[in-house]
């Protein structure tokens, strides 16, 4: 569903696509969907972290209730809103992102 709205990479032996080193994979990528497998208050998986780690932007779903989490590092599925109410939300919201994105780094270089 999510590749019928915009191109979403997989990885890993349940989608056909195993990797060796996910770290190399992933910091290829601006953004990595990091979405927690339970809402169950301050777990976080090595998703986040992988992405931190890879340089990129977590698209991150969990709860953070504790605030470990530095709320201006991810992009918090649950803080979207409408947007976040289903992961074609949350691509519009991306989509939004990526040209703001593009536009400051085109700015940027009008200014080195």
């Amino acid at each position: 569903m999510l590749n019928d709205y915009r191109k979403v990479d997989c990885f890993g032996p349940a989608f056909g696509n195993p990797i060796e080193n996910k770290i190399d994979v992933i910091s290829d990528y601006k953004f990595l969907i990091a979405f927690e497998n339970d809402l169950f208050p301050n777990y976080m998986t090595e998703k986040l972290f992988d992405a931190y780690e890879a340089e990129c932007i977590p698209i991150w779903w969990g709860l953070d209730k504790d605030s470990f989490i530095n709320a201006e590092s991810i992009i918090n599925v649950e803080k979207l809103g409408a947007c976040g109410k289903n992961c074609v939300g949350v691509f519009q919201c991306i989509y939004i992102i990526q040209m703001i994105l593009t536009k400051l780094s085109i700015l940027s270089r009008l200014f080195d």
